[in-house]
């Protein structure tokens, strides 16, 4: 459905509020000393890991001020999807430095690759920075995602030439950064580096005008070791007006930094600016429209303004200052003390933030709030809103968060809408047990409807569903287009897919008007922008086609498909394989042999989520896969392809006319006395693992992203190794680049030991 334009459209709306180096604190101390250290030495990366409160912003910053450039990212929840956080990344290059277009608007992660191909891409466009630049990551506690913390180590274990990775966060980083530590190229920088010594400590009391003896000092330092926020906030909150510290017990010194925030900062608010803040505390990022819809006020940027201005601890994220946010511990203070005065109002402001987020199409930040408003109902909606062109931009980790929300017994089957769009979700992915559960649950739902769109009710959603993946044969597939087609409104934007299962019913049927049927769908889909249907309609009406001899129009059919997903960014969608596997009939057609191999390559990168989860999608790609092997006389790869779609007629035997061809195809292949190695020999779970053989995973690694164990990790290598005719894990990925199973500028990342 989505354009680039369009998904990138998308991803402007939905991200965060500010991407902006955070306003340099007025009161910062420079710590030299480090500063230097970290300039002088020579590694790959920097990390810097205490809790809150040490002042790793404010380093960065400074940091940043000793280097030609820098861009600077702070990751917050949205960032555990790979797609956005190299969208975010991107973004943040390209503030720091201009980077191609054209390079930047590829950033997203491939469909068929783990988090590689966006990296790659992302690299690619930071060669154009002049060297030496700094690319700095705060906050990486918020990463918790291991997909992103994948993509953001293979940016480590290879950045582009003169870039470094600076990492801060509250914990130690959980990326794999086991190789480079043992290279020395990690530099690492704790909470006591960061902690102030006298010198410091002296040096941040004459920035704030407080006149101290050495020997308040070392006490001062004593008592907080070092803590640069407790020593702010100790010296901010104990000066008089005549800049010399007031006098203060011995209780008052010792109490915990909770307490001088609740009673230094907030308790001398007059009333309205105490309870404005303790109600804003429940967004994450304030701005003055948002903080005036969510607490049904106005004036609120002044008031921002204003509170900064009185040395809270509140920063600016933006020059403008039109953006803040509260430092984490006024922040955890406030909240605390919100659900004591005000029960019930965190859930209301964030609802309120919900919805004005909603309008303004920052959609990720709306649905997270209205979680937090425990509004289910406008979570759900939400969702089955904007699910789709989430999908299309390769977001399908924030997908999977979202559904995770729902993925529990009586959860499932309240909202049939969640449930049908999971099982959409799924049943794409290839994982088949977890989009046969949530068929169920939309099955068993007490939901009724009306659905999201309009529908009156859930038949007509479950059944489009349950006929895509066809768990009971043809006859259950007609029945269930039947009911879609009479059930969904017209005007819903799941009718182009209606459209579509009817005209696969039509093909497994074996009726004249399956051409027919697979045009409408294509047309209907086309002007509804729904390009994931209109590839798989398109392929569907080209492969008829091609059954009647008429070639060139075929051809012509492909090639207009496949300018369109490639326009869209989509020519590695999963949705894309059967229009790749016609592709390559019709290149042979035309007497194309590249043409077609480049094609059935393009199959073998999504074979591994094609099963029978959704069973005539599979076996089509393989049939007519199949077909080309066999016209250019590579018997081996169609036989290889043969077992593969055996295993799915067992499990789903009743596919019509498909099982009819299958029996054929089968025929052929065993007349053939043809015994060479083969081409495409790989199998679909050879193929999952060699996508991972480019990045920095061990076989260790590899094995707890698949589900698999190592020893079948390690298994699938010596074959892989085999089939290609190599010896190492860096002769298989440059053969497999060299054959169009992996992205060529993979042969950059040098694969680790295998263990």
């Amino acid at each position: 459905m989505a354009s680039r334009a369009a998904a990138a459209d998308h991803q402007d709306t939905s991200a965060r509020l500010v991407d902006a180096w955070p306003e340099r604190p007025r009161h910062a101390v420079a710590r030299s000393a480090l500063l230097d250290r970290l300039t002088d030495q020579d590694a790959r990366v920097v990390v810097i890991t205490a809790p809150a409160g040490y002042g790793k912003t404010i380093l960065l910053r400074h940091l940043a001020e000793r280097v030609s450039q820098a861009a600077y990212v702070l990751l917050g929840p949205t960032d555990n999807d790979p797609s956005f956080l190299l969208g975010h990344v991107a973004a943040a290059m390209a503030a720091a430095n201009p980077i191609h277009a054209e390079a930047l608007e590829r950033y997203q992660s491939g469909d068929s690759e783990p988090g590689l191909k966006g990296v790659v891409r992302l690299s690619e466009a930071a060669r154009e920075w002049r060297d030496p630049g700094m690319l700095m990551f705060d906050e990486m506690e918020n990463l918790t995602d291991r997909r992103a913390r994948d993509a953001l180590t293979l940016l480590a274990e290879q950045p582009p030439p003169g870039m470094r990775l600076v990492l801060a966060g509250r914990s130690a980083t959980s990326l794999s950064l086991s190789r480079l530590l043992a290279a020395g190229q990690v530099i690492e920088i704790g909470g006591d580096d960061l902690a102030f010594d006298v010198d410091q400590t002296a040096e941040m009391a004459r920035s704030l005008g407080i006149d101290l003896d050495a020997a308040r000092i070392s006490e001062l330092v004593a008592e907080t070791d070092g803590w640069p926020v407790a020593l702010y906030l100790k010296m901010l909150t104990s000066r008089d007006g005549s800049g010399r510290e007031r006098h203060r017990s011995a209780h008052e010194t010792s109490r915990p930094l909770a307490d001088y925030i609740h009673t230094q900062l907030i308790e001398p608010l007059g009333d309205q600016d105490r309870s404005w803040l303790l109600r804003s505390s429940v967004l994450d990022e304030l701005s003055g429209p948002l903080c005036d819809a969510a607490l049904e006020t106005t004036g609120s940027l002044a008031r921002l303004r204003a509170l900064a201005g009185s040395h809270l601890l509140i920063d600016a994220l933006d020059e403008k200052h039109t953006v803040y946010r509260c430092h984490p511990l006024l922040r955890d203070e406030l909240r605390d003390e919100l659900e004591v005065q005000m029960p019930g109002e965190a859930p209301q402001v964030a609802a309120r933030a919900a919805r004005w987020l909603e309008e303004r199409g920052q959609i990720e930040a709306a649905v997270e709030y209205a979680r937090r408003s425990g509004d289910r109902e406008h979570v759900a909606t939400l969702m089955a809103r904007h699910l789709w062109p989430i999908h299309w931009s390769g977001r399908i980790a924030t997908m999977e968060r979202w559904i995770s929300w729902f993925d529990e017994d009586g959860l499932r089957e309240r909202y049939a809408s969640v449930a049908v769009l999971a099982g959409f979700m799924y049943a794409i992915d290839g994982r088949r047990h977890e989009a046969e559960l949530w068929l169920a649950a939309a099955v068993h739902s007490s939901d009724d409807g009306p659905m999201p769109d309009g529908t009156a009710d859930r038949a007509a959603w479950v059944s489009m569903l349950r006929g895509m993946m066809a768990p009971a044969g043809l006859a259950a597939v007609k029945a269930d287009t039947a009911i879609a087609l009479e059930g969904m409104r017209p005007d819903s934007p799941f009718m182009p897919g209606v459209r579509l299962l009817a005209a696969v019913a039509s093909i497994m049927e074996g009726r004249p008007d399956a051409e027919v049927l697979a045009r409408e769908a294509r047309e209907l889909s086309e002007a509804r922008g729904a390009l994931p249907g209109f590839a798989i309609s398109i392929a569907e009406e080209a492969a008829l086609v091609l059954r009647s001899g008429r070639d060139r129009q075929a051809w012509d059919l492909v090639r207009y498909g496949l300018e369109k997903v490639r326009a869209a960014g989509l020519e590695g969608y999963v949705l894309c394989g059967l229009l790749h596997a016609v592709s390559a009939r019709a290149a042979l057609a035309m007497a194309s042999t590249a043409d077609a191999n480049h094609h059935i390559a393009q199959v073998n990168r999504l074979r591994p989520r094609l099963n029978a989860v959704v069973p005539w999608f599979a076996v089509q790609i393989r049939l007519e896969t199949m077909r080309a092997h066999l016209a250019m006389d590579d018997v081996a790869s169609a036989r290889m392809l043969r077992v593969e779609v055996d295993d799915i007629l067992r499990v789903r035997p009743d596919l019509g006319t498909l099982t009819t061809e299958v029996a054929s195809i089968r025929a052929q292949i065993e007349a053939s006395r043809e015994g060479g190695a083969g081409r495409w020999t790989l199998t679909s779970a050879e193929l999952a693992v060699l996508a991972y053989l480019p990045t920095h995973l061990t076989f260790t690694d590899i094995a707890e992203r698949l589900f698999i164990s190592r020893h079948t990790v390690k298994s699938h290598a010596v074959s892989i190794y085999g089939k290609l005719g190599v010896s190492s894990r860096r002769d298989a990925v440059e053969t497999a680049v060299k054959r169009g199973l992996l992205d060529p500028s993979t042969v950059r990342f040098p694969p680790v030991a295998v263990g």
